[in-house]
């Protein structure tokens, strides 16, 4: 029922062995037929070189870096962005506030009926109300709830465990407060001609609110909801690479260049 097995196919396949047609059959022997130590069934083939290997691997790591630093440049972008988001609804928020304060900016210490001192952080908060209550705990019961609003995520900085979940991340410019302390640097001061000293000055003062600033990132330790370092001080290191969010007396947030002296802080943004 089957066809016979043609003659060939059962030839010894036997150095000098002849086929039908007259042809000798391949020496598989041959070193250019036959690899020693590769089965018949894949005769040729071969592991990788060591330097094939090393080429592979040095893809892949240049391939890793190009991954991880576009990934930290996406994260170190989002960051940003969340803080531009932060000073703005800041910014809204202190404009109400100085529209209920008769036209002035809060003072370095405000005392409202609670009898407890508040500072420009929760002035700001009373206004925004419960559209911005964050799950925190407030740090006190007499203050508007703390908000995240006040916290930017590039902020790396640990604060004391007493106060380690009311982080903040931006200081008041004290050009409008007219600040005026023991330490505090002239440049500071002055400039609310129409306030006393570390009170409010009126918004209609402002020269070219465009270009003074209102809040100014300020990553540290002491820096917390309603306490800490509430002002800012002129050359802050930067904090989204070599750059800091401003947010000005006009509304607008930039993205500018950190400052690297006092003197330059203060003429670019720090007075009025």
């Amino acid at each position: 029922m089957f066809a016979p097995t043609p003659s060939y196919l059962t030839t010894s396949l036997r150095p000098g062995a002849v086929c039908p047609d007259g042809e000798a059959f391949p020496n598989l022997t041959d070193s250019a037929w036959f690899v020693p130590g590769a089965s018949m069934g894949r005769a040729g083939a071969r592991g990788f070189s060591l330097i094939e290997l090393l080429a592979v691997i040095s893809v892949i790591a240049v391939l890793a870096a190009i991954i991880f630093s576009a990934v930290g440049h996406i994260r170190q972008t989002a960051q940003t962005a969340t803080c531009a988001s932060n000073l703005r609804q800041l910014g809204g928020g202190m404009f109400l506030y100085v529209n209920d304060n008769s036209g002035r900016f809060p003072d370095s210490h405000n005392q409202p009926k609670s009898g407890v001192t508040w500072f420009w952080d929760a002035c700001i908060l009373s206004m925004l109300g419960d559209a911005t209550e964050s799950t925190r705990l407030s740090y006190s019961k007499e203050l508007p709830p703390y908000s995240d609003i006040l916290y930017c995520p590039a902020d790396a900085y640990e604060r004391d465990p007493a106060k380690a979940d009311i982080p903040r991340s931006y200081s008041l410019n004290p050009v409008l407060i007219n600040y005026v302390s023991g330490s505090a640097p002239p440049e500071f001061s002055g400039y609310g001609a129409d306030s006393e000293p570390n009170k409010g000055m009126r918004i209609d003062s402002l020269i070219n609110p465009a270009r003074t600033a209102m809040l100014v990132e300020k990553h540290q330790t002491l820096n917390t909801y309603n306490s800490g370092s509430h002002f800012v001080g002129a050359g802050e290191l930067a904090t989204h690479g070599e750059t800091v969010n401003i947010l000005f007396c006009d509304g607008s947030v930039r993205n500018v260049e950190a400052p690297k002296t006092r003197s330059e802080a203060v003429a670019n943004y720090l007075k009025n």
